[in-house]
């Protein structure tokens, strides 16, 4: 606990306790299972093989992957080296506070708690809408059961899905009441098995045969009910002008961010927990760098796999006939879907897999989200109570129900009044969210040189913290660019554009009054916000 400065009153205490009641549980092992269990690898990579192609046409997905891959490296670098020097419970929002101020920090951990529900709810929708109903549906129509058809379109539909999500996330918030140790138990459990899924979903993938998906494909079209073959589906690809085989240098450089680069968003969000970690120094730096390097090389081999086996031509006519006219298709024809018409058993388990993963990161999204609540209520920015620690289970528990009560809500939204219309208005907070600690992290070493010798005891790597940290920022910047502007991304807001900068606005007055409030409450304690952000929080 830091000495009291001249501008705080004897006797006054800067922060609202002189210890966060967290325990240090996690270690190397813990982080990296973490890491690669909130990646996601098979559940990013389908999307982005039904989506990219159609969104950048002739985007190559080897390079996009690995160009996707840069920023990430970068963020790699930044939050495994601030949790080591700044290791306190709230990660990012602890040092963008301490590095840039009180304006810029909430705002900053607003965007990112408002961006973690946005993601969680989308998890929990995915879960339903891009997991079990396409791998299911793909199941019934290989067997011929019209029972499990109808079962998966009722999965993907409000009425069932709604609900079931509904009680999923009351799972999450009871793993994430119990703890971190609870979370690491689950996760050593639950990341091999969704491991084991990716290398069945390989396998699975590996061992096709390319007349066997064209004649699965027919006869599970003519099954549904749809007219929709294999050769029409190519047919109308070059009827539409578009080259399903072509290669386009400048559509790759923009499909890399965001698509190749989503891919690989959430592996550093462990690090909110750098409080409750064992041999921070290097832990979550190593943990981070391997799970990177995993995952670049799972995706390049799932791409030369899908691609092998389902051919450029196939898979890249079905994405511009699925974004051109969805109705062709009974489900979104992602690469789960197509498996499960080959191989309905491996099909039904890569299902199950995709489910699981969307739980084990919306569960840490809950777990870590509620630790930047936490922080910043140890902070004063936030009423004391979110700061409030279970004896039994050392887990910020208040904290915890605000982020499920809030993703509840949300999640209501999202169902009932329009996933897409949801995902248009709100898609944007996580790039900026995201984007705000990386560029304080490239200023530390400009505009904090003491900041940094107090953490790391010179200023040596400091310029390759500014350019990791601005490299990372530049890539959510190019993220935000093509979230709004038509000439770069597929995934151009529209008529959403002016909802969606109307929440950026929205977040942005919360932000303000929480920091006014903030200010109150400090000064009723007899401190400032700035006193407060000049120290280094207890651990």
């Amino acid at each position: 606990m830091a000495q009291p400065t001249s501008a705080e009153p004897a006797g006054k205490k800067v922060f609202a306790r002189d210890a966060t009641g967290l325990v240090r549980e996690l270690g190397f092992r813990d982080h990296l299972l973490i890491s690669q269990g909130i990646v996601l690898i098979i559940n990013g990579f389908v999307t982005t093989v039904l989506f990219a192609p159609y969104f950048f046409p002739g985007a190559n997905l080897y390079a996009v992957f690995a160009l996707g891959g840069i920023p990430p490296l970068c963020m790699a670098y930044v939050y495994g080296k601030l949790s080591a020097g700044m290791s306190r419970s709230g990660g990012d929002y602890v040092w963008s506070t301490r590095i840039i101020g009180p304006i810029y920090g909430t705002i900053q951990v607003v965007f990112l708690i408002a961006a973690l529900v946005y993601y969680n709810c989308f998890n929990l929708w995915d879960q339903f809408v891009i997991g079990l109903g396409p791998s299911f549906f793909g199941v019934g129509a290989a067997v011929k059961s019209a029972s499990l058809t109808t079962l998966a379109t009722n999965l993907a539909s409000v009425g069932w899905g709604f609900p079931l999500s509904m009680v999923v996330l009351v799972v999450i918030i009871l793993i994430a009441l119990l703890g971190i140790r609870a979370y690491s138990i689950f996760c050593r459990i639950s990341v091999p098995t969704y491991l084991i899924v990716v290398t069945l979903f390989a396998i699975g993938v590996g061992v096709l045969s390319r007349p066997d998906v064209a004649t699965s494909f027919n006869n599970a079209m003519a099954f549904a009910g749809f007219k929709t073959t294999y050769s029409s589906v190519i047919s109308a690809t070059t009827a539409g002008g578009y080259s399903a085989t072509a290669f386009s240098l400048p559509n790759t450089l923009l499909a890399a961010i965001p698509w190749g680069f989503l891919t690989y968003v959430g592996f550093n969000f462990s690090s909110y927990a750098a409080g409750e970690t064992k041999n921070v120094k290097t832990s979550i730096y190593r943990a981070y760098m391997i799970s990177w390097l995993v995952t670049l090389i799972a995706l390049e081999i799932l791409t030369y796999l899908v691609y092998s086996s389902f051919t450029t031509q196939f898979l890249n006519s079905l994405a511009y006939v699925a974004g051109a006219t969805p109705s062709a298709f009974p489900v979104d024809p992602f690469p789960n879907f197509l498996l499960s018409l080959q191989d309905p058993a491996i099909g039904a388990i890569v299902g199950i897999g995709l489910f699981l993963g969307w739980m084990i990161n919306s569960t840490g999204l809950v777990i870590f989200s509620s630790r930047m609540v936490f922080a910043a209520s140890m902070d004063r920015l936030l009423p004391r109570s979110f700061a409030n620690v279970s004896d039994r289970f050392h887990s910020p528990h208040v904290a915890t129900l605000l982020i499920g009560v809030l993703s509840a809500a949300y999640l209501t939204v999202y169902w009932n009044y329009g996933a897409i219309a949801s995902i248009l208005n709100s898609s944007i907070l996580i790039p900026i969210g995201l984007g705000m600690p990386l560029l304080a992290a490239g200023l530390l070493p400009i505009v904090r040189p003491e900041l940094y010798k107090r953490l790391y005891g010179s200023m040596k790597n400091g310029w390759l913290m500014s350019v990791a940290g601005f490299v990372g920022a530049a890539g959510f910047a190019i993220y935000v660019i093509s979230e709004t502007t038509p000439l770069v991304s597929g995934t151009f807001l529209g008529a959403n554009i002016y909802y969606a900068y109307g929440e950026v606005a929205i977040i942005i007055l919360v932000a303000l009054g929480i920091l006014g409030w903030g200010r109150y409450r400090a000064h009723q304690a007899g401190t400032t916000l700035h006193t407060i952000f000049s120290e280094i929080p207890p651990e």
